[in-house]
């Protein structure tokens, strides 16, 4: 072949090559070819250990994927077209890295159902349940429960025991509930091989009123039930109500405080935070306990010195609930105190003028917030006179004042009661101040008689 052709049939070469690069990136239009995706993780085959099993027995299934799980695993639905006839969880997590995951049959009753396994496609396996007897020969032999008596909303423990040893695979004992939404048990549960027993929980809801409910379980033909009774579902603790008693304290004063809550205290007791308000009017402990089984505390509210009156709020909180009280205080009152002062001595007074005065003095000026004095003296009858000084010599009406052996007549005395009240310029009075041990003497000398004829 001449130069002039080889060369030609060379460049006719390099184009083809050149076409067939680009169509193999390009397509029309221009745009890149992408690459091809990845394959998609699905439901390849679901198979069961066995097509047919007895009731009250437990089957393994495989399942298997298109590909490995990626990383985190693949989660599996799974369904029995009749619970009743068998059970099934409602999903297998396969993990990272494996394309096969495995789960457990539980055979209830006798029947056909179709266990589907279902990710990105699925795929079923038909199981038939008979009612032949477990190989073992066991039977269900009892059901109880480690509580009979519950709250709503606590869970209670239960423990199913076979007659013998379960079976090569275990066995399962199906479970019932009479009323679901009060009391929720799981569908069944499984005794491991050669043990007796197992157990399970019932999870109750929280209720108003009390139930009486019956659990049931059921294996190799055989039905046992135990009693459960749901009581109503107590409210939350709570603080009822705060007072205080009286809610009127004089300045000064003091008074009782009570918390109630809505039921007794739990073990350990109950603690309820104390404040008042505005700050220095009254004082309280800062928490008060309730003791457990009791619903009621006391505390001492501590009212202030105060010269006018005032109000104040106490509040107690527990769990983010408060409830307050309010209390008032009274201005401090006025206050009587006084003395008896003469020359003959200290609570003594001497007759004179015949037996209208005497030489003595009664002095109430140690009183507060007084503004004035009624003093009250009584022998046979009675005195009363009201100053504004303080003090006041006290007169009296004659002899016949003293002729009484009331209250003490002697030879050498005569005894006399002193009394005080005083008043405020607002009108309010003080309690009563009195000396029932005030000595009146008749002044005569030695053997001589005195005023009103008295020798003492």
């Amino acid at each position: 072949m001449p130069d002039t052709q080889r060369s030609a049939l060379a460049a006719c070469a390099s184009v083809l090559v050149s076409i067939l690069v680009m169509l193999s990136i390009v397509q029309c239009g221009g745009n890149p070819v992408a690459p091809p995706p990845p394959p998609q993780v699905a439901v390849s085959a679901v198979s069961l250990s066995s097509s047919s099993t007895a009731v009250g027995s437990a089957i393994q299934g495989t399942i298997t994927l298109t590909v490995a799980a990626s990383t985190g695993g693949a989660t599996v639905g799974l369904n029995s077209s009749n619970p009743a006839v068998a059970t099934v969880a409602a999903n297998v997590t396969i993990a990272a890295g494996s394309s096969t995951g495995s789960f457990t049959v539980a055979a209830v009753s006798a029947g056909t159902t179709t266990i589907t396994a279902s990710l990105n496609a699925t795929r079923q396996a038909d199981l038939t349940v008979t009612q032949t007897q477990p190989p073992s020969g066991a039977t269900l032999l009892s059901i109880g429960l480690n509580n009979p008596t519950i709250v709503g909303g606590q869970s209670v423990d239960g423990v199913v025991t076979l007659s013998s040893g379960a079976p090569a695979g275990g066995a399962v004992v199906t479970l019932q509930s009479s009323d679901t939404s009060v009391a929720a048990i799981p569908a069944s549960v499984l005794v491991a091989a050669g043990s007796t027993s197992a157990t399970f929980t019932v999870t109750t809801r929280a209720t108003g009123g009390a139930f009486q409910l019956t659990i049931s379980a059921t294996y190799g033909g055989v039905t046992r039930s135990t009693n459960l009774t749901v009581s109503g579902t107590p409210p939350p603790l709570a603080l009822s109500s705060v007072s205080v008693t009286p809610s009127t304290i004089a300045s000064g004063g003091s008074a009782t405080g009570t918390v109630t809550l809505n039921q007794a205290a739990p073990s350990g007791g109950t603690v309820v935070a104390l404040s008042s308000s505005p700050a220095g009017f009254v004082t309280t402990p800062g928490s008060v306990t309730v003791a457990s089984g009791a619903s009621t505390a006391t505390f001492t509210v501590s009212a202030a010195a105060t010269s006018s009156s005032r109000t104040a709020v106490i509040t107690a909180t527990l769990n983010g609930t408060s409830q307050t009280a309010t209390v008032n205080i009274t201005a401090a009152g006025p206050t009587a105190s006084f003395v008896v002062t003469s020359p003959s001595g200290a609570d003594t007074c001497q007759l004179t003028s015949g037996g209208l005065t005497v030489d003595c003095t009664f002095d109430g000026r140690a009183s507060t917030g007084a503004t004035n004095w009624d003093f009250t003296y009584i022998v046979v009858t009675t005195q009363t006179n009201s100053v504004t000084t303080g003090t006041m010599s006290p007169t009296f009406p004659g002899c016949g004042f003293f002729n009484s052996n009331f209250p003490v007549l002697t030879t050498t005395q005569i005894q006399m009661q002193v009394r005080l009240r005083v008043r405020d310029s607002a009108g309010n009075t003080s309690a009563e101040a009195a000396n029932n041990n005030v000595r009146i003497t008749a002044g005569g000398a030695p053997g001589s008689p005195g005023a009103c004829g008295y020798s003492f």
